[in-house]
């Protein structure tokens, strides 16, 4: 079909980006908990991109070691993460690979809504 060959010329055209470092995954992880994860205003899609994010430096952690300062930097993350969201009975993110109670302990953020769009985003996410 034309319109498959038109597609697979058009992605075809498009730069292909190196996946994410562990430390820069972890940096973007960072920042979003100092800065975006407060505002008032965030939708469902960019919290969704940040938890995300925060599960690829999960599975980057299965392949690369972490520096002191780097697992100094992710604890200070988490902890304002934590502030800032409340817990949840099932998880945001549906493709985790891991099941039974190691998933949740292992990917515990995704299990997590910010505080201040909880009650909204329950009901989005249809829990």
């Amino acid at each position: 079909m034309i319109e498959d060959e038109d597609l697979k010329n058009f992605f075809a055209r498009m730069p292909k980006r190196p996946l994410p470092t562990l430390s820069e995954c972890i940096d973007r992880w960072s920042k979003r908990t100092r800065d975006y994860l407060r505002w008032e205003k965030i939708g469902i899609d960019d919290y969704l991109l940040a938890l995300y994010g925060r599960q690829r430096i999960e599975e980057l952690l299965d392949e690369e070691e972490m520096s002191e300062e780097q697992r100094k930097e992710l604890e200070a993350a988490d902890k304002r993460f934590i502030e800032l969201s409340k817990e949840t009975k099932k998880s945001v993110i549906s493709d985790i690979k891991a099941s039974g109670s190691a998933k949740k302990k292992r990917y515990w953020f995704a299990y997590r809504l910010l505080s201040s769009h909880y009650e909204e985003w329950l009901l989005y996410a249809r829990f």
